[in-house]
């Protein structure tokens, strides 16, 4: 009797081992969404970020002719992104952030921008938005999770901003 329960919980480990691996080395995304104000053109972009088993990007399109905010990641290589992947197996995950919250459109002369986000269960470990290109400006959001909008205000041009995730 012993041995068929060893036997069966052999055979369980075995089976379910290579699930428990995959599901600890599973990639995610999420998504983030810049919102301006509505003033006739595109009032909102939407980024994707995350980790999976290779590295992916997408570039980001061209700039439309009308609108009142902006987003973009920026790659390592400085290619403007819609959709940047990093592969799996670092301790840390950074992804720069590109906001333009005042657009090209309007009369004001700054503009507000609300970035918006989801991370639920879906993400790993923490998230913290970081402000500057080098995450130097400081934490402004110390746990996405917990937190999950941001409001940028500008004048005009891009601010920066690092997305940091741990697992």
């Amino acid at each position: 009797m012993k041995r068929k329960i060893a036997l069966l919980f052999t055979m369980i480990f075995l089976i379910a081992a290579p699930v428990m691996a995959a599901d600890s080395a599973a990639g995610w995304s999420a998504v983030i969404r810049a919102t301006g104000q509505d003033l006739g053109g595109v009032s909102s972009y939407n980024v994707v970020f995350g980790v999976g088993d290779v590295e992916e990007s997408l570039s980001a399109p061209p700039a439309p002719p009308e609108y009142s905010v902006k987003m973009e990641l920026i790659g390592a290589d400085g290619r403007r992104l819609a959709k940047q992947v990093q592969a799996l197996g670092d301790n840390q995950y950074v992804w720069t952030v590109a906001v333009d919250p005042r657009g090209n459109i309007g009369n004001a002369a700054s503009g507000t921008a609300t970035l918006i986000w989801d991370l639920g269960n879906a993400v790993p470990g923490n998230c913290a938005l970081k402000a500057g290109k080098t995450g130097s400006g400081g934490i402004l959001v110390g746990d996405m999770k917990a937190v999950s909008s941001y409001q940028v205000t500008g004048s005009g041009g891009n601010q920066y901003y690092q997305l940091v995730c741990k697992p």
